[in-house]
Protein backbone atom coordinates (compact mmCIF):
# COMPACT_ATOMS: atom_id res chain seq x y z
CA UNK A 1 0.00 0.00 0.00
CA UNK A 2 2.73 2.44 0.94
CA UNK A 3 4.61 1.76 -2.29
CA UNK A 4 1.48 2.47 -4.33
CA UNK A 5 0.90 5.74 -2.44
CA UNK A 6 4.50 6.76 -3.11
CA UNK A 7 4.04 5.89 -6.78
CA UNK A 8 1.00 8.21 -6.94
CA UNK A 9 2.98 11.04 -5.31
CA UNK A 10 5.62 10.63 -8.02
CA UNK A 11 3.07 10.06 -10.80
CA UNK A 12 4.72 6.68 -11.44
CA UNK A 13 1.67 5.27 -13.15
CA UNK A 14 3.60 2.38 -14.70
CA UNK A 15 4.17 1.04 -11.17
CA UNK A 16 0.54 1.59 -10.24
CA UNK A 17 -0.58 -0.39 -13.28
CA UNK A 18 1.96 -3.18 -12.66
CA UNK A 19 0.63 -3.66 -9.12
CA UNK A 20 -3.00 -4.12 -10.22
CA UNK A 21 -4.90 -7.20 -11.36
CA UNK A 22 -8.40 -7.81 -12.64
CA UNK A 23 -11.28 -5.34 -12.30
CA UNK A 24 -9.23 -2.21 -11.48
CA UNK A 25 -7.50 -2.48 -14.86
CA UNK A 26 -10.79 -2.20 -16.77
CA UNK A 27 -11.07 1.36 -17.99
CA UNK A 28 -7.76 2.36 -16.38
CA UNK A 29 -6.71 5.50 -18.24
CA UNK A 30 -3.00 6.12 -17.74
CA UNK A 31 -3.12 9.61 -19.24
CA UNK A 32 -5.96 10.79 -16.98
CA UNK A 33 -4.43 9.21 -13.87
CA UNK A 34 -1.02 10.74 -14.64
CA UNK A 35 -2.56 14.18 -15.10
CA UNK A 36 -4.54 13.87 -11.85
CA UNK A 37 -1.57 12.57 -9.82
CA UNK A 38 0.58 15.47 -11.02
CA UNK A 39 -2.13 18.09 -10.44
CA UNK A 40 -2.64 17.44 -6.73
CA UNK A 41 -0.33 18.09 -3.79
CA UNK A 42 0.04 14.94 -1.71
CA UNK A 43 0.02 15.50 2.06
CA UNK A 44 0.20 12.04 3.56
CA UNK A 45 -0.95 8.48 4.02
CA UNK A 46 -2.48 7.06 7.19
CA UNK A 47 -2.80 3.28 7.23
CA UNK A 48 -5.60 2.55 9.67
CA UNK A 49 -5.66 -1.23 9.56
CA UNK A 50 -4.10 -4.06 7.57
CA UNK A 51 -5.04 -7.70 7.87
CA UNK A 52 -5.14 -10.98 5.98
CA UNK A 53 -8.33 -12.91 5.40
CA UNK A 54 -8.27 -15.72 8.00
CA UNK A 55 -9.91 -18.07 5.49
CA UNK A 56 -7.53 -17.21 2.62
CA UNK A 57 -3.90 -16.32 3.35
CA UNK A 58 -3.58 -15.03 -0.22
CA UNK A 59 -6.09 -12.22 0.38
CA UNK A 60 -5.33 -9.10 2.40
CA UNK A 61 -7.05 -5.81 3.17
CA UNK A 62 -5.67 -2.36 3.93
CA UNK A 63 -7.82 0.48 5.22
CA UNK A 64 -6.20 3.85 4.61
CA UNK A 65 -6.76 7.57 4.30
CA UNK A 66 -4.69 9.46 1.73
CA UNK A 67 -4.79 13.25 2.03
CA UNK A 68 -4.09 15.71 -0.77
CA UNK A 69 -4.83 19.24 -1.94
CA UNK A 70 -6.82 19.60 -5.15
CA UNK A 71 -7.62 23.06 -6.52
CA UNK A 72 -6.87 24.63 -3.14
CA UNK A 73 -9.09 22.29 -1.12
CA UNK A 74 -7.94 19.50 1.17
CA UNK A 75 -9.40 16.17 0.03
CA UNK A 76 -9.17 12.61 1.27
CA UNK A 77 -9.47 9.15 -0.15
CA UNK A 78 -10.71 6.73 2.53
CA UNK A 79 -10.67 3.21 1.19
CA UNK A 80 -10.48 -0.42 2.16
CA UNK A 81 -8.27 -1.95 -0.52
CA UNK A 82 -8.24 -5.63 -1.29
CA UNK A 83 -4.99 -7.29 -2.34
CA UNK A 84 -4.21 -10.77 -3.68
CA UNK A 85 -0.89 -12.55 -3.25
CA UNK A 86 0.12 -13.93 -6.64
CA UNK A 87 3.51 -15.60 -7.18
CA UNK A 88 4.93 -13.91 -4.08
CA UNK A 89 3.73 -10.37 -4.96
CA UNK A 90 0.72 -8.46 -3.64
CA UNK A 91 -1.63 -6.96 -6.27
CA UNK A 92 -4.44 -4.44 -5.79
CA UNK A 93 -7.67 -6.12 -6.94
CA UNK A 94 -10.51 -4.04 -5.47
CA UNK A 95 -11.40 -1.14 -3.23
CA UNK A 96 -14.40 0.24 -1.36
Amino acid sequence: MRSRYTAYTRANIDYIKKTMQGKPLMGFNEIEITHWAKSVQWLGLNVIKAHQDPADKHTGFVEFIATFVDKGAIQTIHEISQFKLINGCWFYVDGK
